[in-house]
């Protein structure tokens, strides 16, 4: 009996003592003033804002950040004795919203960013390295069909920029260099036929600017010189600020870096 009460009694104790570290390993910040082992905060509603585990002051393995609500912002997968990590961000209603590869606090590699009203539906595709876009960044329509496609070159646009409508008619067709429109430019009504052509040097339009009616005609001429047209008519101005209309939005296509969404 007396050896029943014992073991029961250092049964007790253990489990006493097993809790209380595992307590303390909890929000754990060593000497050094590191944190080290498992790491819950939260809000003060009592829903958690993060959790995950450290070493040496740095995130290891799975990190979840969440919501007010409780649903998760983001969850990173840390490599071992690295300091990359995989990444995925959610929108406030659950779906998936980007992931990709980090490297330190920089994107890294190919970055997938998804519609917030259609669940894992791809709206655009990145490259980046060291946190600068790099290559080529592809949009796409809800559809699926491709929205514009354009190259980056240390963050800048830089070479041959393409944008279509959701019926995969071309809509726009032109060049960056250096981030800003250079060489021809075209753009084209949903039919098909030709809207608009003209040529940029550096940013500004040059030349004769030619604009189209949807049957194909030719229903105006503006000689551009160092980006002022050489005429100031009613007429003229609004083709002048359709064209700065263009410039400023990025073409016809709307962004869904901006809005989620591209109909």
């Amino acid at each position: 009996m007396f050896q029943l009460k014992s073991l029961i009694a250092a049964i007790i104790l253990f489990s006493a003592a097993s809790l209380a570290h595992s307590q303390e390993e909890i929000n754990f910040t060593d000497e050094k003033g590191l944190k080290q082992g498992r790491w819950i905060k939260k809000f003060e509603n009592g829903n958690i804002l993060y959790e995950g585990t450290f070493k040496d002051d740095k995130p290891l393995g799975e990190f979840k950040r969440y919501y007010i609500s409780g649903k998760a912002i983001s969850v990173l997968n840390h490599y071992q004795d690295s300091d990359s990590a995989d990444a995925s961000f959610f929108y406030p209603n659950g779906y998936l919203a980007a992931k990709g590869l980090y490297t330190g606090k920089n994107k890294t590699g190919v970055w997938r960013f998804y519609s917030e009203e259609k669940k894992e539906v791809l709206i655009c595709e990145e490259s980046y390295s060291n946190n600068l876009k790099q290559g080529k960044s592809t949009k796409f329509h809800l559809n699926g069909n491709k929205a514009e496609e354009i190259n980056y070159m240390n963050d800048l646009k830089h070479g041959e920029w393409l944008q279509y409508y959701a019926n995969a008619i071309l809509c726009i067709k032109s060049a960056y260099k250096n981030g800003r429109l250079d060489g021809s430019f075209e753009s084209f009504f949903a039919n098909g036929s030709k809207e608009i052509s003209g040529s940029y040097q550096k940013g500004v339009r040059t030349g004769n600017w030619n604009f189209y009616d949807e049957n194909g005609s030719l229903r105006k001429t503006i000689n551009y010189i160092n980006g002022r047209p050489t005429n100031d008519n009613e007429l003229i101005k609004q083709e002048t600020e359709y064209l700065d209309m263009l410039e400023k939005n990025g073409g016809k296509i709307e962004d869904p870096a901006k809005t989620g969404i591209i109909w």
